[in-house]
């Protein structure tokens, strides 16, 4: 497993600079599973050595005293994109993650559950079953033991979803922008262009009731555009479930990535010493995905009504047939964990693969949209030319 962090839980507590400069650290993976690993790891020496969680949160790399705090706390994440949407990269995501600690340092302060804190501040860079986790071990007790359990489940990628994002958003951040520009000049430049054109030509220029049709077409793209950027950057998890499961070239991949999501959680609670239909039930609460939830019901279900936990893998039916004879395997040699970890290295390859091509081809595509309606107005330009030259000649 190469790309698994090594884990620095049993060394001294870290300086800021090994923690930024550490292998596998921010810049060798994404930004919100650099993010995650580095405040799990955090935790964890903080928890173990009983060094206060706000001295420990102040050390790491990426946080700033928010000077905006009071005026940005209580906008969402979404928003925060947008407002730093124009600066510089590296601010447009330190900043909104120093007010997400900077929340989580008064929560711990004034006395709150640390799985609280990190529900009500940091939900947006850990996944969820983290916080159950956590939540799960404040209960029991077992807070200084299975932190750092929690945070080796970490330590596989979970930049996926980032990289995509990234990718379509760049793309139709560029399209948001540059629509209403093509849009503003079919609607008031072109016109008066024909216009003079037809007065030159006597009428001759012909085209012209075409550049109407050309800007409600504008129009309609830059709204489609506009609604696909709010849907795939917002909170609308359901609806945005809905269009990803119901698209027949997105479909396979995203089931890989729930998958994914998945063995993730079920580790985690196998590493802490639940058994297999214990550590399902906690990983059916530790998801957010409600088709994800429904699948490990249906495992659930299987186990507790005596089937084998490989053949009741089968019935959650992702129609990845070389990871179900893994699991199989897995079962007769009764390893799970080593038997998921190999399922998971072999997901995240052809996932992070299929994520390397679909950000490859986002700017390219976006390109030649938006280069249709410009080589169209080039067109139209040329030809008009060439009518002012005969009727000149």
């Amino acid at each position: 497993m190469k790309h698994r962090q090594a884990s620095t839980l049993t060394e001294p507590w870290p300086s800021r600079d090994v923690l930024w400069h550490r292998p596998g650290g921010m810049r060798a993976f994404g930004w919100t599973d650099s993010v995650a690993c580095i405040v799990a790891e955090t935790l964890a020496h903080a928890v173990a050595r009983g060094i206060p969680l706000a001295e420990a949160l102040r050390h790491l790399p990426f946080y700033v005293t928010p000077k905006l705090g009071p005026v940005l706390s209580g906008v969402n994440r979404w928003t925060m994109d947008m407002l730093f949407l124009l600066l510089p990269r590296f601010w447009s995501r330190q900043y909104p993650l120093s007010l997400a600690l900077e929340k989580l340092i008064e929560q711990t302060d004034q006395g709150e559950s640390l799985s609280y804190a990190l529900e009500t501040s940091l939900a947006d860079y850990l996944p969820a079953y983290y916080i159950l986790g956590v939540e799960k071990a404040e209960r029991e007790g077992r807070l200084e033991s299975v932190l750092p359990v929690l945070a080796e489940s970490l330590a596989y990628p979970r930049f996926i979803r980032d990289e995509r994002l990234a990718a379509l958003r760049v793309a139709l951040l560029r399209a948001v922008v540059l629509v209403p520009l093509l849009l503003g000049i079919s609607t008031f430049i072109m016109p008066r262009f024909g216009k003079m054109v037809e007065e030159i030509t006597g009428g001759a220029s012909g085209g012209h009731s075409y550049l109407l049709l050309n800007a409600l077409l504008l129009m309609v793209i830059w709204g489609g555009l506009l609604a696909a950027l709010v849907l795939l950057l917002s909170k609308i998890f359901l609806v945005r479930e809905y269009f990803w499961l119901r698209t027949p070239f997105l479909r396979r991949s995203y089931r890989r990535v729930q998958l994914v999501e998945l063995i993730r959680a079920l580790l985690a609670f196998l590493r802490s010493g639940e058994d297999m239909v214990s550590a399902a039930r906690w990983a059916q609460r530790g998801v957010r995905s409600p088709w994800l939830q429904e699948r490990i019901g249906v495992f659930v279900g299987a186990m507790e009504s005596g089937v084998d936990w490989a053949e009741a893998w089968r019935r959650m039916a992702f129609g990845v047939d070389d990871v179900d004879w893994v699991v199989h395997n897995a079962m007769v040699r009764e390893s799970p964990v080593e038997g998921l970890e190999m399922v998971l290295d072999k997901l995240f390859q052809d996932v992070q693969s299929t994520t390397r091509r679909w950000a490859a081809l986002a700017d390219p595509v976006c390109v030649v949209v938006l280069a249709t309606p410009v080589a169209y107005f080039a067109f139209r330009m040329f030809s008009w030319l060439i009518l002012i030259v005969e009727e000149c000649l």
